[in-house]
């Protein structure tokens, strides 16, 4: 079997398991799709360090998770800015029209959210 082949096979007996892996892990389809790919690029790169008196399969599962503790980690890192938090007001009077205009102009994704999600206080949640 020729290199391609192998990869191909490995592939698709081990992407599915290791995407739901990561789905299960994180917050989206688009991050675990990401990281899916991450992981068989890892996987493929090293082969040739693979000890194959271990599961092939045990193997991948470590790849993906120091990749996943990679990623969670670098999330964790992003500096947040704290004075952003400051300066965003909550005007549950706005019709949603307004408050998306207002959300646009200042950038604010919080009030893109539906009216129900913006106040829940004011609504009894």
């Amino acid at each position: 079997m020729t290199p391609a082949l192998q990869y191909l096979q490995i592939y698709r007996d081990y992407s599915g398991k290791i995407y739901s892996y990561f789905r299960m892990r994180v917050a989206n389809d688009w991050d675990a799709e990401d990281l899916t790919s991450i992981v068989f690029l890892k996987a493929f790169a090293n082969l040739s360090q693979y000890d194959d008196r271990h599961p092939l399969g045990a193997w991948i599962y470590r790849i993906a998770h120091n990749t996943l503790v990679d990623f969670l980690r670098k999330r964790r890192e992003k500096p947040i800015d704290t004075d952003e938090f400051d300066k965003t007001e909550t005007d549950c009077t706005l019709q949603p029209e307004q408050a998306l205009q207002r959300a646009v102009s200042r950038r604010e994704p919080a009030g893109l959210f539906p009216e129900d999600h913006r106040c829940p206080l004011a609504h009894g949640g």
